[in-house]
């Protein structure tokens, strides 16, 4: 009550964000862990090339963005009253 549609937003948005954060950080230290169970099957490419795993970051993290991102505007156009009846 009280809020306003970009703080809803913002903190949805915000709230997932922190997880996906979470998860990419533990993505990238596994993956920089089976680096070496993987290197003999890599061709052209080291093991552990900073180039494809930001790119693989960035794109997951994009993706994620966007996935938080649309039902949170669509929650924030909600009125708080029609909200609270319906449950």
């Amino acid at each position: 009550m009280g809020a306003t549609a970009g703080d809803i937003v913002a903190l949805a948005v915000g709230r997932g964000l922190r997880w996906v954060l979470v998860g990419l950080a533990g993505g990238v230290a596994t993956a920089l862990g089976l680096a070496k169970l993987a290197s003999s099957l890599l061709f052209g490419v080291t093991a552990v090339d900073p180039g494809h795993f930001a790119t693989a970051a960035l794109l997951l993290g994009g993706g994620a963005a966007v996935a938080l991102y649309l039902p949170a505007r669509r929650a924030s156009r909600i009125e708080p009253l029609a909200a609270i009846r319906e449950e």
